[in-house]
Formats: structure tokens, sequence, C-alpha cells
């Protein structure tokens, strides 16, 4: 696994994200068939604070609920990709250099993450 690239994602400080947008899957069952570009602070911040407790894991998902792609744009145009999946009460983030393609820089999880993007979608369909 490579740690420089899953810190730039652990790492990233809430002052440095300009925007956060969640790409449907193409891969996997979708959490959301659109793509849902957030820059409120409120909802960046609930990301960025689960994503401040991520860990690394062996583990992954199988016969995912769904899926989704993460893009975080920070302020100094990096932007960093991550692959998220749901399956029951588990969460995996796996980071790919091309969002669910190219290298795979490893595997993390953090169940809360799902949730909260489950309640984020859920906020924006109403």
């Amino acid at each position: 696994m490579s740690s420089e690239n899953q810190a730039a994602l652990t790492d990233v400080a809430l002052a440095e994200i300009r925007a956060i947008t969640i790409f449907p899957s193409q891969r996997r069952d979708v959490l959301t068939a659109d793509t849902l570009r957030l820059t409120s602070n409120v909802e960046i911040e609930r990301i960025q604070q689960c994503l401040s407790r991520t860990r690394q894991t062996l583990k992954g998902n199988k016969g995912e609920d769904w899926a989704c792609v993460l893009k975080i744009q920070k302020d100094d145009a990096e932007e960093i990709f991550a692959g998220i999946s749901k399956s029951g009460n588990q969460t995996i983030i796996e980071m790919y250099s091309e969002g669910e393609y190219g290298v795979n820089y490893g595997s993390m999880i953090n169940n809360e993450l799902g949730v909260v993007l489950e309640e984020i979608i859920l906020d924006h369909a109403q």
C-alpha cells in the first residue's frame, strides 16, 4: 500500500478543500445516479472529519450495497480520487490513480463515511 497516497486523503485539511464531487460508480451499483458537487462548508467538514479518522485495511467489499467515486478538489488545484463502497455496515475506501481504475494505492476503512454520504445524498434528493 502506498501510505503517501492514502495520507493525501486522510491528512487533507478542511481549509485546503475547495469542493468535493460525488460521481456515480462505473463498475457497481450506485449510491446516486447523478453527479453531486458539494461546496457547502458543513457538508465538506462532515466528510473531511470522517476521512481524518480513516485507517488502512486489508478488507474489501463483495456484493456492495452501493459505490461511488469521491473527488476532492484542493485550493492548490490538486485533485484526490477515492472509490467508496458500502456493504452492510462496512464502508471501504479504495485509492486508485483514476477514481475506480488505474494504479491501486491500497484500501482503507471508515464505516461512518458511508452513513454520512448516504445522509448527504438523501438531503440533496429532497
